[in-house]
């Protein structure tokens, strides 16, 4: 989901204006534990402020925030229970007990369950989101610390800090079904966002292993600052942070050749590390300065450190970006006007009858695969669209000629092709997309189709439409962010 901009949301000046603006803009929030204080931060990311402060259970340290429910989950190992937030009425609902040693946590909103790593009976619990009872316990190694979960939920991978390994959890057995050598005493774990790389920072040999999971073997092992804890990944998965408790820093890997390139000095015991979902700002929790820092990963530079807590820990993930206002109309799928293709045959001795065969199978072809994807379609009969065209290519270059015909079916948007050939060898399926209240060109596509059979006709007709449902996707996406404006 995109990120509303902090000046189109915030800078509206009548109060009702910026009372609507934040209802379909609602800023990230980030849920800070502190440990010492026994309470939890909560910090407005868009103004970059305390708004409130939770009273939990004794010595909260881990968290994890659902993507999908306005609930966040914190571990209170000083009492060993769970604490329930509701993050949007901003309120600790209720504790529940848990295990000996409750620390990291993460909640799968998938199966609606939370995991919980028991430190000391070296297990994983499993709560039931919606009794909030612990449904299952399943045996892993000693001391599990970290916690990271597949796409598809179905497994969750646990790093064992006594046993040096992670154990990986078949979530449809509830049993371990693999174990992965790490280095000495694995904490803090993430996962690549395809899925196929798991990091792990290992506080007593210094260094992050990082996983190869298709194969289960280590890539690389590598050399970071003292007491690595946490792991984070930004930028696309291309740089992961670290923070090296010792050190007060925070080491930058490259991922792609799996090189340190940088150590940002940070607050005092940075432990907890998280990337804001704008995948460019990641805060660090400072424990022992009592702050979250927040860094630029493009820059790779500090750029604010704000006051929390007493023993701000945040180990988990602390981001809240709540689902904005949804306008119906904006959401809605726009009718499009499928004019028909023409053929461009430039060869020394072109197939006109068999190419023109061809070509007639174009639109009816992109109309069924549109009709898939739940597009309106606008109605225009063949007379008409001949009556505006002058000639071979005339509409196609003519984003105005083609808006009127739009208009004439009561289309939003309408879409010109063309079967270009340039060689006997292959053709180039082109179109464009215009809109037809602005008369402007949108996008333009075009699909290279070899071979003459059939299918692989109807194959470059598929894969255009499913380019043309990814630019009006993103059209929509941008309409939403305009609301943000007021």
């Amino acid at each position: 989901m995109l990120l509303c901009p902090l000046v189109l949301c915030s800078t509206l000046l009548h109060p009702a204006a910026t009372a609507e603006a934040a209802q379909r803009c609602p800023p990230t929030l980030a849920f800070l534990t502190n440990q010492q204080s026994g309470d939890v931060s909560v910090l407005d990311t868009r103004r970059g402020v305390i708004t409130d402060t939770l009273k939990v259970g004794k010595e909260p340290a881990g968290i994890s925030v659902s993507s999908v429910s306005p609930r966040a989950y914190v571990s209170n190992p000083g009492d060993k229970t769970i604490s329930v937030i509701d993050t949007r009425t901003i309120e600790t609902l209720r504790s529940i007990p848990v295990g000996e040693g409750p620390l990291a946590l993460l909640v799968d909103d998938r199966r609606a369950q939370l995991y919980v790593a028991d430190w000391h009976l070296d297990i994983i619990s499993v709560v039931s989101v919606d009794s909030l009872a612990i449904v299952a316990e399943i045996p892993v190694g000693r001391s599990p610390s970290g916690l990271a979960l597949s796409a598809d939920s179905r497994y969750l991978y646990v790093s064992n800090r006594d046993d040096h390994s992670i154990s990986r959890v078949n979530l449809d057995t509830l049993e371990v079904d693999a174990n992965i050598a790490t280095g000495e005493r694995p904490f803090g774990i993430t996962l690549s966002a395809d899925g196929s790389r798991l990091y792990t920072a290992n506080v007593q040999s210094n260094s992050v292993t990082v996983i190869d999971l298709p194969s289960r073997t280590v890539l690389s092992e590598i050399s970071v600052g003292d007491r690595p804890y946490d792991v984070a990944l930004a930028k696309k998965d291309s740089l992961a942070f670290v923070t090296d408790q010792y050190d007060n820093t925070v080491s930058v890997i490259n991922t792609e050749n799996l090189q340190v390139i940088k150590t940002i000095e940070v607050g005092e015991y940075p432990e907890g590390i998280d990337t804001h979902p704008d995948d460019r700002h990641v805060y660090v929790a400072n424990w022992f300065d009592n702050t979250v820092g927040i860094i630029d990963s493009h820059t790779l530079e500090m750029i604010d450190t704000i006051d929390t807590g007493d023993g701000t820990r945040a180990y988990g993930n602390f981001f809240a970006a709540h689902q904005r206002f949804q306008s119906p109309e904006a959401n809605e799928k726009k009718s499009i006007l499928v004019l028909d293709f023409e053929l461009n045959d430039l060869t020394l001795h072109p197939a006109v009858e068999l190419e023109e065969k061809r070509v007639k199978t174009l639109k009816p072809l992109l109309i069924e695969d549109l009709k898939q994807l739940e597009y309106p379609l606008a109605p225009l009969s063949v007379e008409r669209q001949q009556a505006e065209s002058h000639g071979k290519g005339y509409i196609f270059d003519r984003p105005a000629v083609a808006a009127r015909l739009g208009k004439l079916a009561g289309s939003d948007w309408v879409l010109t092709g063309r079967l270009h050939k340039a060689s006997f060898l292959f053709v180039y399926l082109k179109a464009q997309l215009i809109d037809t209240s602005t008369a402007e060109l949108v996008a333009d596509f075009v699909i290279e189709i070899k071979g003459w059979e059939p299918r692989l006709t109807a194959k470059g007709v598929e894969a255009l439409a499913v380019k043309l449902d990814k630019t009006l996707s993103v059209l929509r996406e941008q309409k939403q962010d305009m609301l943000c404006k007021g």
